[in-house]
């Protein structure tokens, strides 16, 4: 089973483990590295959405495409 990094983060939290980044710099048991990297997770799945779209519409096309 493959947890993403929201997962083990809160895990980490849940287990009262303090996590730092340490490139770019963030410091996970302050609020502002929270955030900040709660910011990089949100676009790094919405480029894995707008990435995902278009590849499933190319599949569907081509798999109804008349034989």
């Amino acid at each position: 089973m493959r947890a993403g990094l929201r997962a083990i983060l809160e895990d980490a939290k849940r287990r009262g483990w303090g996590v730092a980044i340490l490139d770019p710099k963030l410091d996970m048991t302050s609020a502002n590295g929270e955030l900040v990297l709660s910011l990089l997770i949100s676009v790094a799945q919405r480029e894995r959405r707008i990435i995902g779209e278009p590849t499933k519409a190319a599949l569907r096309v081509v798999r109804d495409r008349p034989r």
